[in-house]
């Protein structure tokens, strides 16, 4: 079966996953870390 008639004929799943995907992205963006790179002056 071809992915688009699979999301198609299933709905609920495929928007379970996109909202996981959409959390998870999330979640892991909320955890990076902001200092990750040591600051610099450019003079």
């Amino acid at each position: 079966m071809n992915i688009a008639q699979y999301t198609l004929a299933k709905r609920t799943i495929a928007w379970m996953f996109t909202l996981l995907v959409l959390l998870g992205g999330y979640i892991s963006y909320e955890k990076l870390g902001r200092f990750e790179d040591p600051e610099f002056v450019i003079r």
